[in-house]
């Protein structure tokens, strides 16, 4: 049992990263390079073994062929990166304009974490079920 939850968890800590970069860099290449405004911090508070915590994610709003868009950002950190009224730069799908992504994060180095967490974790699931 041990052995196929912390398979899952290493699948899962891998791929999705990956999906949302390779998701973020399709989008730089063949999306609509826009200026979004910050208009709103959401605070998401979480629950973890180590008590309670929160993270902010900016809510953007853009226009794009004149109807206007309010997006929840594609990144949350845990101390306010952003303020409300801060210009920032998006990249969206020209054909879906709800689906929009920002800049900075088509950057690779913010998606390396996780999946190497995960590889390790299917090693060691590995090592578990044939130790």
């Amino acid at each position: 049992m041990t052995f196929y939850m912390i398979l899952i968890a290493g699948v899962g800590c891998t791929l999705i990263p990956l999906w949302n970069f390779q998701k973020a860099n399709h989008l730089k290449r063949h999306g609509t390079e826009l200026s979004a405004t910050v208009c709103k911090i959401k605070e998401i508070h979480g629950r973890s073994k180590s008590g309670t915590y929160i993270t902010y994610r900016p809510v953007l709003q853009y226009n794009h062929n004149g109807i206007e868009y309010i997006h929840d950002a594609n990144i949350a950190k845990n101390q306010p990166h952003y303020y409300v009224g801060q210009a920032v730069k998006i990249y969206c799908d020209p054909e879906n304009p709800k689906d929009a992504v920002l800049a900075e994060t088509t950057d690779a180095k913010g998606y390396t974490m996780f999946p190497i967490i995960g590889v390790v974790m299917i090693l060691v699931a590995l090592i578990i079920k044939f130790a």
